[in-house]
C-alpha cells in the first residue's frame, strides 16, 4: 500500500480536536434546536457509523491509506478506524438531515422537491473542499487512486456517494417528522372558564415534550435513517467503482 508523506504533528492533532469539536457543536445545536427524541436519534445514527467507514476504506471503495499517529478507535483485519473519523461522519451525515427537518416549511416554500438534490450536490461539492485540505493540503491521508479520479487528492466520485446517502437520510427524516407532527395529541386535558380544553400541571410535567405518549419511538426510528442511507450510497457508488475501476493497481 502506498505510503503518504509525512504530516505535521500540530495539523495531525488540530485535525483530529478539530473534528471533535465540530461533533460537540453539532450536538449543541441538537440540544439548542430542541432537543426532540427524533433529533437526538437522528444524530445519534449518523454519530454510530464509524463501523461503515472502516468497510468503505477498504481497498474495493475509498482504499485510503491513514497516518499511522491518528488515535485509533479500533482496527480490523489490519485496516484502522481513526477516532476522528467516526466523529467527522456523526456531524456531516447527522447536523445536515436535523437542519433540514427543522427549516422543513422554509426549504419546501423556496425549494419544494429540490431540496434534496441542491442540498446532497452542495455537500458533494462540500465534502471536496473539506477533504481537499485534510488531504492535498495537510496530507493526513491519502486515497490510492489515479490521479485522472482526484480533485485536490480527493475522488470526484464521492459526490456521487454523498449524493446518493443524502437524498434518502435528508428525505426519510423529513417524513418521519411529518409523520410524528400528524399523530394527534392524546394528553388528558381540562376545560378552562370558556371553555377551552388544556392539560392540567400534573399532566404537563409527566408528559414533557412529548403530548402525544410516542415515548422513544421517535429515537429509534430516526437512528436507523442514517445507516440506510449510507447503504443506499454505498451501493450505488460500488456500482460505478466497479465499471472504473479508479483505483492504483497493487504492485
Amino acid at each position: 500500500m502506498a505510503m503518504i508523506a509525512e504530516a505535521s504533528i500540530v495539523a495531525l492533532r488540530g485535525w483530529e480536536l478539530a473534528c471533535l469539536a465540530t461533533w460537540a457543536v453539532g450536538l449543541w445545536l441538537v440540544f439548542r434546536l430542541g432537543a426532540s427524541r427524533l433529533y437526538l436519534g437522528l444524530y445519534g445514527g449518523a454519530s454510530l457509523l464509524a463501523f461503515w467507514d472502516w468497510m468503505l476504506g477498504n481497498r474495493w471503495f475509498f482504499d485510503i491509506t491513514f497516518d499511522d499517529r491518528f488515535f485509533t478507535l479500533f482496527r480490523v483485519d489490519g485496516l484502522v478506524e481513526p477516532v476522528w473519523a467516526g466523529f467527522s461522519y456523526g456531524f456531516f451525515f447527522g447536523i445536515c438531515a436535523l437542519l433540514a427537518v427543522h427549516f422543513g416549511r422554509w426549504l419546501d416554500e423556496r425549494l419544494g422537491a429540490w431540496q434534496y438534490p441542491a442540498i446532497a450536490v452542495g455537500l458533494g461539492l462540500l465534502d471536496i473542499v473539506i477533504e481537499g485540505i485534510s488531504v492535498g493540503w495537510l496530507d493526513l491521508y491519502r486515497f490510492n487512486y489515479r490521479e485522472s479520479f482526484l480533485w485536490w487528492g480527493v475522488p470526484w466520485t464521492n459526490i456521487v456517494f454523498i449524493v446518493g446517502a443524502q437524498i434518502p437520510i435528508i428525505f426519510l427524516a423529513r417524513r418521519l417528522a411529518e409523520l410524528v407532527e400528524r399523530i394527534p395529541d392524546r394528553s388528558p386535558a381540562l376545560t378552562t372558564a370558556g371553555g377551552a380544553a388544556r392539560p392540567d400541571a400534573a399532566t404537563e410535567a409527566a408528559i414533557g415534550d412529548d403530548p402525544r405518549h410516542l415515548g422513544w419511538l421517535p429515537f429509534w426510528a430516526a437512528l436507523p435513517i442514517a445507516p440506510a442511507g449510507i447503504y443506499i450510497g454505498a451501493f450505488a457508488t460500488t456500482l460505478l467503482l466497479q465499471r472504473l475501476e479508479p483505483w492504483v493497481p497493487v504492485r
